[in-house]
C-alpha cells in the first residue's frame, strides 16, 4: 500500500535512475512487439525483386495455386448447404474433389521459398485436437499440408463468398464469440467431430480439428496463455511445434508492425524461408488435468515451449490488441522513416502490464471492457510527454495544473504511484483506476487501510473532517465549492463517526484507523465512495488533457501532411 512521502523522497533519484533500466526489457516479456525492421539488406531486395519481376511472378503463381484450391473446393461444395456442412462427414466423391488442397497448399509454400520442410515425429491418428503454436501467415498453409485438418474460425469469413466456400469444402467450423448459444454450438460440433476418429469407419470421420490455442500469432521464441477450447471436452491432443527461427534477415511472425515494416511486402522479396515441424508425442490427459482444463492447457503449453526453447507469458490474445492500439498511438506522434533507428521515445512501454493483472483484479476476471484500458492507454500517452514510458512528478504537476511544492499534490501523486519508483508507469495507472472500482476483488478491509494512509494528511494516526474537505476539494482543483456526491459522503462520513464515538478536535470529528475500520465494516460503501470522490475529479482532468493532448497531436499531424 502506498507508502508515505517523505519516504518516496530518499528514495527519488535512486528510483529514477533505476527506472529506466527496469523499462529497457518492456520488449523482452511482450511476445506481440515486431523485432525485425528492414535492414539495409531487405531493402536491397526489395527493389531487386520489384524490378526484375521476380515479385509479380511470385504473387501470379500464388494467385494460380490459389485458383487451383478455389476449382476443388467449388467441385467438393455441388449442392451443399452452406448450413449443414458440418452436419455429416463427406460423402467419398467430395473428399476425392478435394483431396489435391494438401498438395496445392504445399505448391504455396514452395512459391514462397519453403522449397524443404523437414518434419520429425507422426501425425497421430488418435488425437482428437492438432493443437500448435501460432506465428505466421503461413501456419494454416503448413497444417493443411500435413494433415487436411478441418479449423474453428469465426463466422464473419463465411459471409465472403470466395473464402466462404473454401472454409466451408475444408469443414471448418464456424463460431460467434459474441454469441453465447453461438458458442455452445461450436463446442459441441468440435466434440462431435473429435469423437468420431473412433469409429472404424473411414466414411464415418470427420476430418481431425486444427485449433490454434493462443489465439493471435506471437513472436517465434515466446508462448503467449491457451485459450481453454481445445482442451475442456478432456480428449487426447497433439501437440505441434512450428519453428521460424532460422530465417535471421526476416521475421516471419505476424505481429504489429509498423507502417515502413513492409511486413507483407517482404514475403514476397525473399530467396528462400525456413520452416521446421514437429509433431510431438500424443498428449493424453490425466484425470487432474481432465478435471481442469487450465491445467491441461498450461501443460501442452509448456510442452511446446520446451521442444522450442521458448518462453511462456501470461499474455491473453487481448494483449495483443491493445498493443496495437499503443503502436498506433505511436505512430501518431511520430512514423519512423526507412532505416531510423527507434528511440527509447518510439517504442511502446507498457510497464510489464498484462490483462492478466486486470482481470486477477476483478471477481471472475470481469468487470472492466478492453476499450475502457484502450482509453486508459490514450490518457498515458497523452501525459507521458517526452515518452520515457512512465509520468514523472512533473508531468503530473504539468497535467493536472498543480502546484509541486502543495503537499495534497504529493498524496495525489502517491496515490497512482504504487511501486514507489517516483515514476506512475501504465500498469500501476490502470491497476489504481480498478482498486477504486466497486467490483475489484480487493476486500474491503485492505481498501480501508489503503484511504486511510491515503486521507490522514498530517501522518497524525487520525482522520479529521478538515483533512478530508481539503484532500476532496484540492482533488477538484480547488476551494470546497458544493458538490453533490462529495457533500453526500461527506454527510455519511459524519454520521458513521459519531456513531462509532470518533472523537472531536479542532478539526471537527477525528477518526482514527480501528473507529474508520469499524464504520467500513458497518458501511461497506463508505471506502468506496471516498475513493471515488478523490479519484473521479482526478481522472476526469487526466481525461480531459489526454483529449487536448490528442487533439493537438492530429492538429500537428495534419499540419505535417499539408506541407
Amino acid at each position: 500500500w502506498a507508502p508515505r512521502s517523505d519516504d518516496r523522497d530518499k528514495r527519488g533519484a535512486a528510483a529514477d535512475e533505476g527506472d529506466n533500466d527496469a523499462h529497457d526489457d518492456d520488449d523482452e516479456c511482450n511476445p506481440f512487439e515486431y523485432a525485425s525492421p528492414p535492414t539495409l539488406y531487405e531493402l536491397t531486395k526489395l527493389f531487386f525483386f520489384a524490378v526484375s519481376g521476380l515479385a509479380l511472378l511470385r504473387l501470379l503463381l500464388f494467385l494460380l495455386v490459389f485458383l487451383g484450391v478455389m476449382i476443388c473446393c467449388f467441385v467438393g461444395t455441388l449442392g451443399l448447404d452452406p448450413h449443414r456442412a458440418t452436419e455429416q462427414p463427406y460423402s467419398w466423391w467430395r473428399r476425392v474433389a478435394i483431396s489435391p488442397v494438401p498438395y496445392l497448399c504445399r505448391a504455396a509454400l514452395f512459391v514462397f521459398g519453403f522449397y524443404h520442410i523437414p518434419v520429425q515425429g507422426k501425425l497421430s491418428k488418435d488425437a482428437a485436437f492438432l493443437v500448435p503454436n501460432h506465428v505466421s501467415v503461413f501456419d494454416a498453409l503448413i497444417m493443411f499440408w500435413l494433415a487436411a485438418p478441418a479449423a474453428v474460425a469465426k463466422a464473419e469469413l463465411f459471409k465472403n463468398p470466395v473464402l466462404g466456400r473454401v472454409l466451408m469444402a475444408l469443414q471448418v467450423i464456424p463460431v460467434k464469440r459474441e454469441d453465447e448459444k453461438g458458442r455452445e454450438w461450436t463446442k459441441t460440433t468440435m466434440i462431435k467431430f473429435a469423437k468420431s476418429q473412433a469409429n472404424a469407419k473411414r466414411s464415418e470421420r470427420y476430418p481431425q480439428v486444427l485449433i490454434f490455442p493462443q489465439g493471435t500469432t506471437t513472436r517465434e521464441k515466446a508462448l503467449s496463455m491457451f485459450q481453454r477450447g481445445a482442451f475442456l471436452p478432456g480428449l487426447p491432443v497433439q501437440p505441434v511445434v512450428l519453428d521460424y527461427s532460422q530465417n535471421k534477415h526476416f521475421s516471419l511472425a505476424y505481429l504489429c508492425t509498423r507502417k515502413k515494416d513492409y511486413f507483407f511486402r517482404r514475403h514476397f522479396t525473399q530467396f528462400a524461408m525456413f520452416a521446421k515441424v514437429t509433431f510431438l508425442p500424443l498428449h493424453r490427459p490425466s484425470e487432474d488435468e481432465k478435471a481442469d482444463a487450465t491445467l491441461f492447457a498450461n501443460n501442452v503449453r509448456q510442452s511446446i515451449a520446451d521442444a522450442l526453447h521458448a518462453t511462456t507469458t501470461d499474455h491473453y490474445f487481448e494483449d495483443a490488441k491493445l498493443f496495437r492500439a499503443a503502436l498506433d498511438l505511436k505512430e501518431e506522434r511520430h512514423v519512423l522513416s526507412l532505416l531510423e533507428r527507434p528511440e527509447r521515445s518510439h517504442r511502446v512501454h507498457m510497464g510489464h502490464f498484462q490483462l492478466s493483472d486486470l482481470k486477477s483484479a476483478f471477481k471472475d476476471g470481469k468487470g472492466f471492457k478492453l476499450s475502457e484500458v484502450k482509453e486508459a492507454l490514450r490518457m498515458f500517452e497523452a501525459l507521458d510527454r517526452n515518452g520515457d514510458g512512465a509520468i514523472d512528478f512533473h508531468e503530473f504537476c504539468d497535467a493536472l495544473g498543480l502546484n509541486p511544492e502543495v503537499d495534497h499534490t504529493r498524496i495525489l501523486f502517491n496515490l497512482f504511484d504504487q511501486n514507489d519508483t517516483g515514476k506512475i508507469n501504465f500498469k500501476e495507472l490502470v491497476l489504481c483506476m480498478a482498486l477504486c472500482t466497486p467490483n475489484s476483488t480487493i476486500s474491503v478491509a485492505n481498501k480501508a487501510k489503503f484511504a486511510f494512509r491515503v486521507f490522514d494528511d498530517n501522518d497524525d494516526g487520525k482522520i479529521s473532517e478538515a483533512e478530508l474537505e481539503q484532500l476532496l476539494a484540492f482533488a477538484r482543483g480547488g476551494a470546497h465549492q458544493s458538490n453533490p456526491e462529495t457533500d453526500e459522503f461527506l454527510d455519511r462520513f459524519k454520521i458513521a463517526a459519531e456513531k462509532f464515538g470518533a472523537e472531536k478536535g479542532p478539526g471537527g470529528l477525528a477518526v482514527t484507523l480501528p473507529t474508520f475500520e469499524k464504520m467500513v465494516e458497518a458501511d461497506p460503501e463508505i471506502v468506496q465512495q471516498a475513493m471515488e470522490s478523490l479519484t473521479a475529479p482526478v481522472r476526469h482532468r487526466l481525461d480531459s488533457e489526454a483529449s487536448n493532448q490528442s487533439h493537438r497531436s492530429e492538429a500537428s499531424r495534419r499540419s505535417r501532411k499539408h506541407s
